[in-house]
This record gives structure tokens, sequence and C-alpha cells, in this order.
């Protein structure tokens, strides 16, 4: 081993220092925290208390092709794709892509389904929905995965024996079977139930059109979302399940909107395949804030959470009576704690996490709230004392039954990180449904995600995605800061050259 110089070795030690300070984080001051909150997170706060440029289509206007936008991850976990298209006579054409990955690249089946819907009444249940009726009339199936056809044939043929017929024990790839079909009077062919099949989604629909201004291109654009119904996270319960929340919103096509080109020109022999795109290792450190007014089974939330550096976290949750959230109920104020994350085996590309909460406070915004929380049993702070937009800690009374919180409380997370369009990161977490009572359930879906507005980039903690020569997915999770590699090659180059 040679001996180095003094002025290298100083060079070196720096180096290695530097490198070690940006990998461990960088620590944030609480203030600067705070007063970036007030800042941008602040902002889209207000902006989404407001609701700006959002407004709803009553009655939902269905006719036109509406689409995914982005390969959306159903309870299972289901990968899948949807185009549907609805009809000015009240017919639809549904087209249901579903894949064998988190990124939908690896198509396995798909479903086409025609029929009719009725639009009905405005939904009792849930706030600016519109019930439906469906009538489901022919659904087709192409199978593009061998090993996911003969699963399948097994499946079905096991309720309905010889429903598949095949000397071979396969289904033809790309070849068009029958599995609903009431069109045809002399032939009726159904069987449903084995494959846990279902459209009651059609049976909640919400129409919203969105405009803001794009300050890239310096103008309005606008679009439009169809929210319809969740699905049930357990396959067999699905047949008898009434959506209670919304899934994903679908987009409705523009010729302008490169993503909705990508599923348009598509079709049941010609499955769409999006293209690759980063993996992101998910880091819980700085702020987040919701993209929309999010729908819970009674109420609508906006959030506002915090991670910090030393496992512990804090949230801001604002509950609203109405879609648009223009009308408070009451918010709440968290913090806890939460474990490492951990590559989720079950759902391809999440992180599982545990996340702990022990610290409560309430605030009751309206006086209905507050009627309600001061005729408590001494189980949601002290009876009596509640008031108008003024917080109180429940933590000593063990959490608040008048909305269904004990404390302490332990919940099992799934997360996942994406690059927006936009540039920004967005954070999913997993997707609670409301015949799921308990926390100790790990998600194996998402709900809408909350976007980075403070804080340090978590964008800055890559994971590389890479194919091997048998051209099986291969992932290869290196965490490491940008900056910090960009330093490391520089500093590497200088010791070199002199």
């Amino acid at each position: 081993m040679e001996i180095q110089s003094l002025g290298t070795v100083v060079t070196t030690v720096a180096f290695l220092a530097l490198c070690g300070l940006a990998s461990a984080g960088n620590q944030l001051d609480g203030h600067i925290v705070r007063a970036l909150s007030e800042s941008e997170c602040g902002a889209q706060l207000r902006r989404l208390q407001g609701n700006e440029g959002v407004s709803a289509v009553v009655p939902p206007r269905l006719k036109g092709e509406w689409v995914s936008m982005r390969c959306e991850v159903r309870p299972g976990p289901e990968f899948i794709l949807r185009r549907y298209k609805f009809h000015s006579d009240s017919s639809f054409s549904l087209h249901q892509f579903f894949y064998a990955d988190n990124q939908c690249r690896q198509p396995a089946y798909s479903l086409k389904i025609r029929g009719t819907i009725a639009l009905g009444q405005q939904a009792l249940l849930l706030s600016g929905a519109t019930e439906a009726e469906y009538l489901v009339s022919k659904v087709t199936m192409v199978v593009y995965d061998e090993s996911f056809g003969r699963t399948l044939r097994t499946q079905v043929n096991r309720t309905c024996p010889g429903f598949f017929r095949s000397t071979n024990h396969l289904l033809e790839l790309y070849q068009r079977y029958v599995v609903v079909d009431y069109e045809q009077e002399s032939s009726l062919t159904e069987c449903t139930e084995a494959m846990s099949f279902a459209m009651h989604e059609l049976q909640m629909v919400r129409h919203e059109f969105h405009s803001e201004f794009n300050t890239r291109i310096a103008k309005f654009v606008s679009w439009e979302e169809l929210f319809l119904g969740d699905i049930h996270p357990v396959r067999s319960e699905r047949i008898l399940y009434r959506p209670k929340v919304y899934q994903s919103p679908l987009r409705k096509y523009q010729a302008n909107c490169s993503f909705c080109q990508l599923i348009h020109n598509t079709e049941e022999f010609n499955p769409p395949l999006l293209p690759a795109r980063a993996e992101y290792q998910v880091t819980l450190r700085s702020e987040w804030v919701s993209t929309r007014c999010e729908v819970r089974k009674v109420h609508f939330v906006i959030r506002h959470l915090v991670f910090h550096n030393n496992y512990t976290w804090e949230g801001y949750f604002f509950y609203f009576r109405d879609p648009l959230c223009h009308h408070p109920v009451y918010s709440l104020y968290v913090k806890g704690t939460h474990s490492d994350g951990m590559l989720s085996q079950a759902v391809p590309g999440g992180t599982e996490f545990e996340f702990l909460t022990s610290r409560m406070w309430i605030t009751p915004q309206s006086s209905e709230q507050v009627a309600r929380m001061n005729k408590n049993d001494g189980d949601c702070g002290a009876r009596g004392s509640w008031r108008l937009n003024q917080p109180q800690e429940v933590t000593g009374t063990g959490g608040c039954t008048v909305i269904g919180v004990t404390l302490p409380y332990a919940e099992k997370e799934l997360l996942r990180m994406e690059q927006g369009r936009d540039g920004r990161a967005l954070l999913f977490s997993g997707e609670r449904y409301p015949d799921q009572s308990s926390l100790q359930e790990q998600p194996t879906s998402y709900q809408s995600p909350v976007r980075h507005c403070a804080g340090v980039n978590p964008l800055m903690d890559i994971t590389v995605t890479s194919e091997n020569d048998d051209n099986s997915s291969t992932r290869i999770r290196t965490s490491y800061t940008l900056q910090t590699l960009v330093l490391c090659v520089w500093f590497l180059i200088h010791s070199v050259t002199h």
C-alpha cells in the first residue's frame, strides 16, 4: 500500500465526512419546517378547502371515453388499466386489462364488458354521488399469459365443470372466450361466480370538471374525471358488495393527453403497455399534503403529514361533510412514531411500515359536532368542556369514542412513492375499506396520494430497476443521495488528477 500525501489525506477525509453527512440526511430545523408549511403546504391546503377550479357535474354526463391515468392497484393486489366507453343510448363497452406486474407492462388477461346503465337519484350513503343501475349483456375474455390461463381454467372448471374445454389444460392465448352471454337467446352462458366477477362499481357515479392555470404554457387547462364505486377487498365478497366510496378516478379522453393516448389506441388483442418508470425507495421525511378532497365512509378529508428524521411523525386531518371540502366538521392533530420500512412481498412496488399514534388533539368545527362531543361519558375529553374551534387533547381519556378512535393505536401501513407528472413526489398510502375494521390487516391497494410540499426532496432516494439476461425483472435497490453521488465522483476524479 502506498503512503498518500497529507493533502490527499485531508481531501479524502473531508470527502468521506461530506458523504457520510449527506447520506445521514439533512436535519431540518423545526422552525424552518413550520415556516415552509405556512407557505407552499399552507397554500395547497387553502386551495383544497376552497376547491378552486373543481365543480360537480350533476347529473353525471357519462357519454364519451374514460381511461386510467396510472397503473391502478386494486385490492388483492390486482394491477389494472381501464378503458370505458359510454354511449348516448345508455349502452357501454368497457375494457379491463389486468397485469402481472405493478408497472402494467406484463399483460395477464383482459375482459370486455357490454351492457346498459341507467342513472338514478342522489346517493343517500355518499354525499355528491349518484346511484345507478346496470345490466351486463356480454363479457368476453382474452388471455395473454400461459400460467394465468392454466390457473383460471382450473378455478373456473371447479365451479362450472367443462366451461373451458381444452385437451392440454391450457387456454389458448389471444383467443376470445365468452364468459357471459345474454345477447343470444338460444345460448345462455354465465360463469361469473367462479371468477368473482361483478361490475358493481357502476352503482356509484360522480362526475367532476377541473380547471387550473398552467404556468408552463401560460393558459388555463381543463379536464374531466369520473369516479366509480369501490370494490370489496375480498374477491369472494364482490358479487354481493355495494360500493361505499370511490376507486381512483378515470379521466375523459383528450387528444392532447399523452397518457390517454397510450390506452386509447388499444383493444383486447392489443393490450396497452405502459413505459417503464423509475421505482423510488420510500423515505419518510419532509411534508406532504392531499392532492384532492378525499372521500371516506362518513366524511371527506384533507391530510397534511409531516415526517421527521427520528422516526416520529405528525398529521393534520381536516374532516368535512361535503365532497368539495367546503363545510368543516372537525379536525385532528396526531403525533406518533413509525418503524423502518420493509419491501412488501405481497404487493410488488410497495413498502410495509408500522405506525403508532400516541397523542391526539381534536378541534370541533361545527355546532352539531360540539353538541355530540359534549354528550360523551368521559371517554372523549372532559364532559361538557368542548367549545367551537377550540382544540382539546384526548390522550388522557384514551382517545375519543365519539369519532371511533382509541389511543394508543398501531396500524400496519403500505406505502409507495412515485414521481408525478409535474415532477414532484407523490406518496401513496394503503387504502382502508369501510368493512375492513382491523388496523392490523395489511392493505393491498392505495388511496389518493399526498404530494410533497416542503422539506428535503424525497426523490433523491432512488431505486434502480434493471432486467437481467433472461428478461425476468430483477430489482436492484440502491439508496443514495444524488448530490452526494455527484460530489463523490468529483472528489475521486480530483484525487486522481491531482
